[in-house]
């Protein structure tokens, strides 16, 4: 009985030992052809199939043969089958991978571009834009060079000079003062030479269209001036920016009479103050309630760095005269959008959006938020 049983365990090691012999034949075959690989661990921890190196360990849930019922008493060997992803090998690159290479062409003035040899043999350089190249030389006129004058001052006095490459003269009309004697600190009217008149006082005039309007709806003032270097306005809204003539579009936020002021200044000194008064009319009905609601959204609201999105909003049902929309990330103004009949409709767009940014739609005390998402962009490696 003994001898029986010792025939039989040396069948079975010689079986096993056949069957890892063609495991390691057929795994290897597996992983020349294919990026998977099946393996198969036999009870005693020999390899029937698969290759040690890329199979590991049995993974837990493994057991292909949780059951069974072994030839000799109590005896009950359990295999593992489970399947492993090889890695593909990396790709095989030029030799010459490094190397400094120049663009495919040059741009319109003969520029190349430079880079380096890629991987798979392309250059990383581009040709550089047409942009980059020096403006051309002026085309200038034929007579560029030739003897010219000035127009005469009040006194037929001119001035010489040449004709320049776009054809003007260089010459200048020489001041009055120039035909009179210059130690007699006289300046030439008509024929004869009198003492200069002293600067003039400057002037403004300020002017209102329509006078009076609707809590929300805007009137445009307008100012023209004489003998001035700069002028300022007052007022709620109203700026002159220094101009000496202009006009500024004005909205204001409460009903009632608001007076709008201008003055000037100049050689000649300091001009009397204008001024004119704008009446706002509450609005139709006087329904206003201040309850809204207010709508802002960006389309898209996700965007790649750099893009841009329309920001619309809606309102209704508000008491303030304006809206405003604000870049809440660095605090500037998008756009202010006039409330008429208490609503409002309106819309803008913001471009070079690098960071997620929130815009505020605030319309007296109501306020809504919409956020810019910034998508993330993936790259190979």
């Amino acid at each position: 009985m003994i001898s029986k049983l010792f025939t039989l365990k040396n069948l079975m090691y010689a079986a096993a030992a056949a069957i890892i012999l063609i495991g390691f034949i057929i795994g290897n075959i597996v992983h020349a052809q294919s990026t998977t690989m099946f393996c198969y661990q036999a009870w005693w921890g020999g390899f029937i199939q698969g290759d040690p190196a890329y199979c590991g360990t049995p993974p837990p849930g493994s057991a292909c043969t949780p059951g069974c019922t072994g030839p000799l008493g109590g005896f009950c060997p359990t295999d593992y089958c489970w399947t492993v992803t090889i890695p593909a090998p990396p790709p095989s690159c030029v030799s010459n991978q490094g190397s400094a290479c120049s663009s495919a062409s040059a741009n319109a003035c003969g520029m190349w571009g430079s880079g380096t040899v890629q991987c798979d043999g392309s250059c990383s350089a581009t040709t550089p834009s047409d942009a980059l190249c020096p403006p051309p030389p002026p085309s200038c006129v034929s007579n560029q060079g030739a003897s010219c004058s000035s127009s005469p001052n009040a006194c037929s006095v001119t001035s010489s000079g040449s004709i320049q490459c776009d054809g003007s003269c260089s010459a200048t009309t020489p001041a009055p003062i120039d035909a009179c004697p210059s130690d007699a600190g006289l300046q030439c009217s008509s024929s004869s030479c009198t003492p200069p008149a002293g600067p003039s006082a400057p002037t403004v005039s300020l002017t209102a269209a329509p006078t009076t309007i609707t809590l929300g709806d805007s009137s445009t003032l307008t100012w023209s001036s004489t003998d001035a270097t700069s002028c300022t306005g007052t007022g709620t809204g109203f700026s002159t920016g220094s101009a000496t003539s202009g006009n500024d579009s004005v909205t204001p936020a409460t009903t009632g009479t608001h007076t709008y002021q201008i003055q000037c200044t100049g050689p000649g000194g300091t001009s009397p103050i204008d001024s004119v008064k704008v009446t706002v009319n509450p609005s139709s009905g006087g329904s206003c309630t201040g309850a809204g609601p207010v709508t802002l959204t960006a389309t898209p609201d996700r965007v790649q760095s750099g893009q841009g999105t329309t920001l619309s909003w809606t309102v209704t049902d508000a008491t303030s005269a304006t809206c405003t929309v604000t870049n809440q990330n660095t605090g500037a103004l998008v756009k202010t959008t006039a409330v008429s009949s208490c609503n409002a409709t309106d819309s803008a767009a913001v471009s070079g959006i690098t960071t997620q940014t929130m815009y505020r739609l605030t319309c007296g005390a109501l306020t809504k938020d919409a956020i810019v998402n910034i998508v993330p962009r993936f790259e190979e490696f």
